[in-house]
Formats: C-alpha cells, structure tokens, sequence
C-alpha cells in the first residue's frame, strides 16, 4: 500500500483535509463534487448531509440489485 496524501475538499461550504492514498484522490474529489450536487437539491439544510448520504447510498442499492 502507497504512502498517504493530504486531500483537501469542500463539503458543504466547509474545507476538510484527508489523508488518502494518492491513486484515490481522483475519485475521492469527484466524489464531493456528487455530494455537494446531491445536498445542494435538498431544501433541508439542515438535514442534508444526512439526507445526501441516504439517497446516494439507496443509489448504490438499485444500481447493485
């Protein structure tokens, strides 16, 4: 396994940093630019980072079965 990298992105409106293994860190920025979409479709912001994850998660469900 690869060393680890500092990944910074942005959820949300908030800058997080990870440490991620560098073949990863592609995928990794595409995948908060899917999440940020979702949360921005959802009115209750409140809620929507938990909202997001539930909906891109039963996503992953249909797309499995």
């Amino acid at each position: 396994m690869s060393d680890k990298e500092i990944l910074s992105i942005r959820v949300m409106g908030r800058d997080i940093s990870i440490a991620c293994p560098p073949e990863d860190k592609p995928l990794l920025l595409e995948a908060s630019t899917i999440l940020n979409k979702e949360i921005e479709q959802i009115p209750d912001k409140g809620n929507a980072l938990i909202l997001a994850a539930l909906n891109l998660a039963l996503s992953l469900i249909h797309i499995s079965e």
